[in-house]
């Protein structure tokens, strides 16, 4: 008797403490990364869930709720907890310099966390391609770079940068900088060249901070 080829559903339950909504979010990050975010579907999606279509509808309606935006959400919160709990062992351990250990807090979780890494560098580059950014996208840019701000101004309080920075545009400078070096470290294999890449990307943040890179007014 010939064997049947026909291809099981994967079938999930969500975990305890892992609620529907967090599985079908984990199930677009795992697609996103294996099939590139243009070729997402909700199908997709559900199949990787193993979950029904339906049920992925209804806990994200497209009308009320974007998915990916829900996804991206997620991703830059599981960033943060790693790159707060970083700075913390920093604070704790060594003499911190604030921009400097979060560049690479943020280099570091990047090469532990490919799939998430690539959905967030997907999103800051869709936006800085993107003329006018969705409202929601632009709050969580502005929260982005509001962090490295505040890091520039506990250095500066701390005296390890220069008073002249203009703690704003260096934070913009900054940010474009570590996502830069993020989305290279995130695509390439190669770990001796993401480790100059990495000591080159920390120079040239020390330049910023210390006033010896030129940077471009703000429009």
């Amino acid at each position: 008797m010939a064997k049947s080829k026909t291809k099981q559903k994967k079938t999930h339950k969500a975990s305890a403490g892992q609620s529907t909504r967090q599985l079908i979010i984990d199930a677009l990050i795992k697609t996103a990364y294996s099939d590139g975010i243009a070729k997402v579907t909700i199908q997709k999606v559900a199949d990787e869930a193993g979950i029904a279509f339906g049920t992925v509808r209804y806990q994200f309606n497209q009308k009320e709720i974007d998915l990916t935006l829900e996804a991206i959400r997620h991703v830059v919160n599981s960033a943060y907890s790693y790159l707060d709990r970083w700075l913390y062992e920093k604070r704790a351990s060594s003499k911190i310099d604030p921009v400097v250990h979060y560049a690479e807090g943020m280099w570091n979780w990047v090469e532990l966390y490919p799939k998430e890494a690539s959905l967030l560098c997907y999103f800051y580059y869709l936006n800085s391609t993107a003329n006018r950014p969705k409202p929601d996208h632009d709050e969580i840019l502005a929260h982005s770079i509001l962090r490295i701000e505040s890091l520039i101004h506990e250095g500066q309080g701390r005296k390890m940068y220069s008073e002249s920075v203009d703690a704003n545009l260096s934070a913009k400078t900054i940010h474009s900088l570590i996502l830069g070096v993020a989305l290279i470290v995130g695509t390439t294999g190669n770990k001796g060249y993401h480790t100059s890449l990495r000591r080159i990307g920390l120079e040239v943040i020390r330049g910023v901070l210390e006033s010896r890179v030129v940077q471009p007014k703000s429009s």
